[in-house]
């Protein structure tokens, strides 16, 4: 299995913090797919777009694949059929069902898919508590990797609700926010001085992530 973690030159965060980020971002994944209907997470609207079940699946994927199996003793894939299904455009891992057709997988079926995500979530937990460097690299990665498709969920499902002249669509980002996140409060304009400004990193040779 290659390691998706080689080249990385980033200080991880410590075990605690870790695993609750761990937690808190895979949470935030499901809330926002609270207000979908098991019909509206099958959706592909184009080549292009993915079903939010898809989604749900895929980022379990990654974890299993270049965590799990890899890293903790005596893992059992949940359902060695998935290696294919939720695959994305690893090609060093395997072969992969064609990315607009993903639209045709109703099975497995949403709760399946759901208790995929518990599977992996437990055995994380697992790998978490051993907290070794060898493994906080590539939890990072998941990490933000599992956060561009929480944007990817939204924009494909507000797609996907866009072209059906019945469904006002459920409101996903009243999920963004979590309980403890606190109130926006009134709107106002923030006044700052105007010129450039330059955001992102400037190292040339280090890793950095684009969320």
């Amino acid at each position: 299995m290659p390691s998706i973690a080689q080249s990385f030159d980033n200080e991880s965060l410590p075990k605690d913090k870790l695993i609750a980020e761990y937690e808190r971002v895979r949470a935030q994944t499901m809330r926002l797919t609270e207000a979908l209907s098991a019909e509206d997470m099958m959706l592909q609207s184009m080549p292009d777009a993915s079903p939010a079940k898809w989604h749900l699946a895929h980022t379990t994927w990654f974890f299993e694949t270049f965590l799990l199996q890899p890293h903790l003793a005596g893992y059992r894939t949940y359902n060695n059929a998935y290696q294919y299904l939720f695959n994305s455009y690893y090609e060093t891992v395997g072969e992969r069902h064609p990315r607009p057709q993903r639209g045709l997988l109703s099975r497995p079926p949403l709760e399946e898919v759901v208790n995929y995500r518990k599977h992996v979530d437990n055995a994380m937990k697992a790998l978490l508590e051993s907290y070794s460097a060898e493994i906080k690299a590539a939890v990072t990665i998941g990490l933000h990797h599992e956060m561009q498709h929480q944007e990817l969920i939204q924009t494909d499902i507000k797609h996907a609700l866009s072209l059906n002249p019945y469904a006002l669509g459920p409101d996903t980002n009243a999920a963004e926010s979590s309980p403890d996140s606190g109130s926006t409060g009134n709107p106002e304009f923030v006044h700052f001085e105007g010129g450039l400004s330059f955001i992102g990193t400037d190292a040339e040779s280090s890793f950095a992530y684009d969320c």
